[in-house]
């Protein structure tokens, strides 16, 4: 055989394995990644009711659902989870930036603890964990929150995870593995 037909015979066997590993790559990747998501779920139960429609978020079983006339939210102890949307199409980073400028605005005192990028279900979101004190009637009332925005759908989707700060660490774990389960599903309320 010619050195050149070798060479296009190499040439055509190495694409083949390239494409082949390329392809079991992905699948193995992408069943890891749903087997995660499943494995995330565990012990939580879906929102029920959703009011911000395009977005699935799980919450955990021991959490008890709640409605008011403006939005739904889940509660335990002093834990209050909370899920809202609006229309919006900025970038994530840049979204959070001016919803927690909001809260800094309107709250007696303010602190960001971190800041940083995560995604949950492949999509890309911004978490801010910040305290906040509000001067009440019955005295000042510390905060510590998380806040999860997640843009999708022509959509701003803000989960607000807040308890009393003394028990924000106990509570911490739980609103991560909230924030990890928000999943866009293409439905649109506009």
């Amino acid at each position: 055989m010619s050195k050149k037909k070798v060479t296009v015979i190499l040439c055509i066997v190495a694409f083949l394995v390239l494409s082949v590993c390329g392809y079991m790559y992905f699948f193995v990747v992408k069943s890891s990644q749903e087997d995660n998501f499943a494995k995330l779920r565990e012990g939580m139960k879906p929102w029920e009711n959703i009011s911000a429609q395009g977005i699935s978020v799980y919450v955990p079983e021991d959490y008890e659902y709640a409605q008011n006339e403006f939005y739904s939210q889940y509660l335990k102890g002093s834990a209050k989870v909370t899920l809202t949307s609006e229309a919006a199409s900025d970038d994530v980073a840049n979204y959070a930036y001016y919803a927690v400028r909001k809260y800094e605005e309107i709250t007696d005192s303010f602190m960001i603890r971190t800041e940083y990028d995560d995604t949950a279900a492949q999509t890309p979101l911004h978490v801010v964990e910040f305290d906040y004190s509000l001067n009440l009637d019955s005295g000042i009332k510390t905060f510590s929150c998380l806040s999860a925005y997640e843009l999708g759908n022509g959509r701003a989707y803000v989960l607000t995870c807040v308890c009393d700060s003394a028990e924000f660490s106990q509570h911490l774990e739980e609103f991560h593995r909230i924030y990890k389960t928000m999943a866009l599903t293409g439905s649109e309320d506009r």
